[in-house]
């Protein structure tokens, strides 16, 4: 902003702060960004930019919002530059596209937000996510770009590794993350009307690792039905192509009402109630999901209760192209068949490369009430 002559900033500052506390009055208790990480770097970085520009007192600082919007980025971080992100975000900034790039991933403002908060383990994941690289890259916006090359801090950084703090929860957003060995896992509860939402309560994403296995895919290139009436007939914005059950063919239903309930996190256990999140003609009374992690293992549990006895009972789970890095275990009562996703959308190219599979777990000989449990644990080292 360049203002001259007589100009007076004062109502231009006043709009500024305006909107800002709208920002704020709007955010998750927990400091949680519905829409993942790429959205962070939207709203959380930039919310910190105009605080720092504004020259805000000390004591803004300490507000624990403000320092809980701060710690999003650790929250989901899965490892390298790859994060868990549900709705329309994206895993990771595409690093063959400049323009993504220009408005993304600066780890020197993180660096510096940290610092306001007095959060070590913010500094130390900012560091760790700039690992060789200059203070700053390109492209990149000039006031990014000068605040990084002019910041001693972060030019005498050590080099850091990043925290992996073994457990982290959202409570109103309702986002776990849980470690245990070479297993993250980062589960999802909320419902089917958030930001830039997709139909995926209950789903989740599993790195081996630092490497995502089990994945939601994001979001493609925006085009005129994104938010218009045909929004849920894309694939990736379905149930049936997230790690979530379906019954007798019925997808979970867009909307505040279709929700995940009794969502709980008790040491590293977390449960839901996935039966608000599909339609009354689905006939699920209860479907209980329990995700359970201990070193190198992750458990997880489906048990339903329907008001009739189904056709068909369904898991799927989208999978990484290569990945053997996983190994599931299944029961004897539950048959596996898997088909390639191939991937055209330059945007889930750049992130995913050619292709993703999709496996299908099939319930034989369902009934009424019933469980079914997979085990995760890592599989062969990649290179």
């Amino acid at each position: 902003m360049l203002l001259t002559g007589d100009d007076d900033p004062g109502p231009i500052i006043e709009s500024a702060v305006r909107s800002l506390d709208a920002y704020l009055a709007g955010v998750p208790g927990d400091g949680g960004c519905p829409e993942g990480i790429s959205y962070w770097w939207h709203s959380g970085a930039r919310l910190f930019e105009a605080l720092e520009l504004l020259g805000v007192p000390d004591d803004v600082w300490t507000d624990p919002l403000i320092h809980r919007i701060a710690r999003f980025p650790l929250t989901v971080h899965l490892g390298g530059d790859w994060s868990a992100s549900f709705g329309d975000g994206t895993a990771r900034v595409p690093r063959t596209d400049g323009r993504a790039r220009k408005d993304h991933l600066s780890p020197a403002l993180l660096h510096r937000y940290g610092r306001a908060v007095g959060d070590a383990e913010i500094t130390a994941f900012a560091r760790a996510s700039r690992g060789d690289d200059p203070l700053t890259t390109l492209p990149s916006p000039l006031g990014r770009a000068i605040a990084a090359l002019t910041d001693p801090a972060w030019r005498d950084a050590a080099p850091r590794d990043f925290p992996a703090p073994p457990v982290q929860w959202l409570p109103e957003t309702q986002v776990a993350s849980l470690r245990g060995g070479a297993l993250h896992l980062i589960a999802k509860a909320g419902h089917n009307d958030e930001p830039h939402n997709h139909n995926d309560v209950g789903s989740f994403v599993l790195a081996v690792r630092g490497e995502p296995v089990v994945v939601d895919a994001g979001t493609g290139v925006y085009d005129r039905d994104s938010f218009g009436p045909d929004r849920y007939r894309v694939w990736f914005t379905r149930s049936a192509f997230h790690s979530v059950p379906e019954i007798d063919g019925h997808e979970q239903a867009p909307g505040p009402a279709y929700a995940a309930r009794d969502v709980r996190l008790t040491g590293r256990t977390c449960t839901l109630d996935l039966a608000g999140a599909y339609p009354a003609a689905a006939g699920i009374e209860t479907l209980r999901r329990t995700f359970t992690i201990d070193d190198d293992l992750v458990t997880l549990t489906d048990a339903w209760r329907l008001d009739h006895r189904p056709r068909r009972i369904t898991l799927r789970l989208l999978l990484r192209d290569d990945h053997r890095a996983v190994r599931i275990a299944l029961p004897g009562h539950v048959q596996a068949r898997t088909a390639h996703i191939t991937l055209t959308d330059p945007q889930l190219k750049a992130v995913w490369g050619d292709r993703l599979t999709l496996m299908t777990l099939d319930v034989t000989s369902p009934a009424a009430t019933g469980e079914v449990t997979v085990r995760f644990t890592p599989g062969r080292a990649t290179t």
